[in-house]
């Protein structure tokens, strides 16, 4: 029961790499988001608050992409060092990941904007709003493949655009997956205890990574992003 091939084993060790995971996502995110929050609540310039609001970006597109890397490769190859490996992927992915989060960031505010104020347009509030939705969940299926993508594939930020839209279409399955996973780590914080909050991020990735690699491997092999850029 004891031993590196039994149950027991293999469990301890998964919640240990998710607890790591989590912990480090939450180190390189956390403190810039909370210094983001009392700077918002400091400023009494309000028109700067869209602003202050996105300096959290800076971080946690790396800090996203670097998780999927490191429980994506915790799921192909088992044993890794979940700090060298995180710290890896966090350098090599720093420029991308914030200049992705901001391009999905400022696309979540203006379909937010577009949508609060769909009442002026009137007659055309309907076919309008029915236009904004349909983005809306477009980008959500974006978001769900961009991060893993970028933690798998060295490759330009229009492409990692263009094929998270296509993956996520074409894939429907996984992509629904997916965001019933993300549901799914709610409902446990939710119904069970906040606690789990701590081992959250992680359990997505895990999963995640467990449906999107069967999508991922039919259109390449396996090959570690800094490896490809060697």
């Amino acid at each position: 029961m004891f031993s590196t091939d039994g149950m027991l084993y293999k469990i301890c060790n998964y919640i240990y790499h998710t607890f790591m995971c989590t912990i480090l996502w939450f180190a390189f995110s956390l403190p810039v988001i909370l210094f983001t929050v009392f700077l918002v609540a400091s400023q009494p310039d309000k028109s700067y608050t869209g602003f202050l609001i996105a300096i959290p970006l800076f971080a946690t597109g790396a800090s996203t992409s670097a998780l999927f890397y490191v429980m994506g490769k915790y799921l192909r190859e088992g044993e890794i060092s979940v700090t060298k490996e995180y710290m890896k992927s966090f350098k090599m992915n720093f420029k991308q990941g914030s200049i992705l989060s901001f391009i999905l960031f400022f696309a979540y505010i203006i379909l937010v904007f577009n949508i609060s104020n769909i009442a002026i347009f009137k007659s055309f509030a309907i076919p309008i709003f029915a236009v904004q939705a349909l983005i809306l969940v477009q980008l959500l299926i974006m978001t769900i493949y961009i991060y893993p993508l970028l933690a798998r594939f060295d490759t330009t930020i229009k492409n990692l655009i263009k094929t998270s839209f296509i993956m996520g279409n074409k894939h429907l399955g996984t992509t629904i997956l997916c965001a019933l996973d993300f549901v799914g780590v709610i409902l446990l914080i939710y119904k069970i205890h906040p606690a789990i909050t701590i081992l959250a991020p992680g359990i997505y990735a895990f999963c995640s990574c467990h449906f999107l690699d069967k999508v991922f491997n039919k259109y390449a092999p396996v090959v570690d992003p800094e490896e490809e850029r060697e």
